[in-house]
């Protein structure tokens, strides 16, 4: 079925250096079509629905719940090493990961990042690793670089997946991809105990994901074994934590 179409008239900022502001959008099918005056967007879209918002300011959006935006700007032309003491622990770590996988894409020599204050850091390049027997190799589990390490784990059905996830021994969120509800069944209760927080990404939820979901305050941000036992506080619960609560025991009468 064709996904309605509608022409918001208000006034936008696009962020494109070549055309900054119009006056129109065409949205349709949760994306934003087109952008323009609004004698285009009619001319493109002649039987889209008009909403009439030319008192309004419509402005791009970033969708992501738990990042600070000026923060993470700047984090971008960073590369962390948290839980590392140095370049030279997170090359030693990588290398007791490649004794169960192969390097797909790395720099270990002439890596050269580009940034303010990059001469006063510690940087290391973005490494993915493939391990395909990670079952026969215990380093892929318990070893973590604690730079941009990524390593890909080969699997034959989803009980040797849910095997994999186990051997991490706790994480603070993980994702399964899959259309399929019945994957969904089979997989969720078996990982829960694994992770804090799960995320089902399906073809709808793609289009607006930001990656491991967003951690709302509602929701809990925090992860069993490795990943701290513990959890950031938000919502109601947080709240109770300043109030006086008191537990009474006494007998059934």
């Amino acid at each position: 079925m064709t996904q309605p179409l509608t022409v918001i008239h208000a006034r936008t900022l696009t962020l494109d250096d070549t055309r900054p502001e119009v006056q129109a959008v065409l949205v349709g099918g949760g994306r934003v079509l087109a952008a323009g005056s609004r004698e285009e967007l009619g001319a493109l879209a002649p039987r889209a629905r008009v909403l009439d918002h030319r008192d309004l300011l419509l402005t791009p959006g970033l969708a992501e719940a738990h990042l600070h935006l000026v923060t993470y700007g700047f984090s971008l032309s960073e590369v962390p090493l948290h839980g590392a003491r140095s370049v030279a622990e997170v090359q030693a770590r990588v290398a007791q990961l490649l004794q169960g996988a192969e390097q797909l894409y790395g720099a270990a020599e002439g890596f050269a990042p580009v940034g303010e204050g990059v001469s006063e850091g510690a940087f290391f390049a973005p490494t993915l690793l493939l391990s395909r027997q990670p079952l026969a190799h215990d380093a892929v589990h318990d070893v973590e670089a604690f730079g941009p390490v990524s390593t890909l784990m080969a699997y034959d059905g989803l009980d040797e997946a849910l095997a994999l996830a186990a051997r991490g021994r706790g994480s603070l969120v993980g994702t399964l991809v899959t259309r399929d509800p019945k994957i969904v069944a089979h997989v969720v209760p078996v990982a829960a105990r694994l992770h804090g927080r799960l995320l089902v990404l399906d073809r709808e939820a793609a289009v607006e994901s930001t990656g491991h979901g967003s951690p709302l305050p509602q929701l809990k941000h925090g992860g069993p074994g490795r990943a701290g036992g513990g959890e950031e506080l938000g919502g109601v619960r947080a709240v109770w934590h300043y109030m006086q609560r008191t537990a009474v025991q006494g007998s059934p009468a």
